[in-house]
């Protein structure tokens, strides 16, 4: 018998029979104190010496101790049917009382908040902050809607942004840039037909609104107007050149680029490895089916290492990027004991989410929890800063000091 149905049971007869509770309480020699009431009570028996049978509703009115096995047996699922309806209107009840008092409590925090807000001529808050305060915010009538990093965003967070008294949106991003994160592959655009993972931003910046009309100064005047920075301070012309005869045809190099000193311990600035080391064997249990490669992993430490040996760089200057959580997961397991690691707060999220995917409960591993509190507090100039590529770029910035 289920402790948690015989639990049930207890509670509807101390609650709808009184005098049935107090009863079993009185002859009752459990030993279990109340929990264990019950099922004494069942575990107990006497014999029918008139052999008939008799209804549910006849043993409701007997001594419940005078029942038989059998009948105890059905009493108690008579008991236990009756009580899920009782107890459900309660929760019911508890719920919506719960609820008013929620909506009641929220009201006040909104006015007290609203009084904070309105004294700001500026308000910052994310996509899913404003979703989640959109009836506080409705009170500002803000005017002029400001997105950063909208490439990244999902489209349907930034319609959710575009509150009624909006009347400017100045969206600033870049569509040829990683799209939005989504976990079902089946809704991106290289997969299906319903394009989850394109941004509004992307959108509009392809939409075309007639035949082509090219102007004096080479744009297209049918396409979505938007403005575009050609001159970049942070690229050396030698990786610039890659994306310039890609995706920015007239991207220009600010003359501080080529200014960068060299690479202590490194021959050249940009290297492409060609190598035979095929991706380790998928993990079933990972949600994402992140790749990892072992080869890899092992080539990026012994080159940490050998930049850290030239003594040129103080923490913090070097940086790790990896497109994959899974191998992101791999070098922190590699690197953690050589060197101070600093993790963004979004990569350690993710590490953590995936790990409790993985092992069935968050905390599982209590030497990881450990490692990541540890790191998730070390200051960014405190180590070697590692990071997946699509979060890296809204957690820090590689550039030389001299140039920022």
């Amino acid at each position: 018998m289920e402790g948690g149905s015989t639990e049930v049971v207890r509670c509807y007869l101390e609650r709808r029979f009184p005098q049935q509770f107090e009863d079993m309480c009185v002859a009752a020699n459990s030993g279990q104190g109340e929990n264990g009431i019950v099922e004494d009570w069942l575990s107990r028996d006497v014999p029918n010496w008139d052999q008939a049978v008799r209804s549910d509703e006849e043993l409701l009115n007997l001594n419940i101790w005078t029942l038989t096995k059998e009948e105890r047996s059905r009493l108690y699922e008579y008991w236990h049917r009756s009580a899920f309806p009782e107890f459900r209107k309660l929760l019911q009840d508890v719920m919506q009382s719960h609820w008013e008092m929620k909506q009641q409590l929220t009201s006040l925090f909104h006015e007290s908040d609203m009084q904070f807000i309105e004294r700001a001529h500026i308000v910052g808050i994310t996509t899913t902050g404003l979703a989640n305060n959109s009836d506080l915010l409705r009170g500002l009538q803000a005017k002029v809607l400001i997105c950063e990093e909208v490439g990244e965003i999902l489209e349907s967070h930034v319609l959710t942004a575009l509150l009624p008294s909006v009347q400017h949106a100045i969206l600033i991003g870049d569509h040829l840039q990683l799209r939005p994160r989504i976990s079902t592959r089946s809704l991106s655009m290289e997969e299906g037909k319903y394009n989850l993972d394109e941004s509004l931003f992307e959108r509009l910046a392809n939409s075309r609104f007639g035949n082509p009309i090219v102007g004096v100064d080479g744009t297209d005047r049918d396409k979505f107007p938007i403005a575009q920075l050609y001159h970049q301070r942070r690229m050396d012309p030698s990786i610039s050149s890659l994306v310039r005869s890609t995706l920015y045809p007239r991207l220009r190099d600010h003359p501080s680029t080529a200014t960068y000193p060299e690479i202590p311990g490194m021959r050249r600035r940009l290297f492409w490895l060609d190598h035979r080391h095929f991706e380790d064997d998928s993990d079933p249990s990972e949600p994402m089916q992140s790749k990892t490669n072992e080869w890899e992993a092992g080539m990026v430490k012994a080159l940490v290492r050998h930049i850290c040996r030239q003594g040129k760089y103080k923490s913090g200057e070097i940086a790790v990027l990896t497109p994959y959580l899974g191998q992101l997961r791999k070098l922190k397991d590699m690197l953690e004991e050589e060197v101070e690691l600093v993790i963004g707060e979004r990569d350690l999220k993710d590490l953590e989410d995936s790990e409790a995917d993985v092992n069935g409960s968050k905390g599982s591993d209590k030497r990881s929890g450990q490692k990541q509190q540890r790191v998730e507090k070390a200051k960014l100039s405190d180590g070697l800063r590692m990071a997946t590529v699509d979060n890296f770029q809204v957690w820090g910035v590689t550039a030389h000091p001299n140039h920022p």
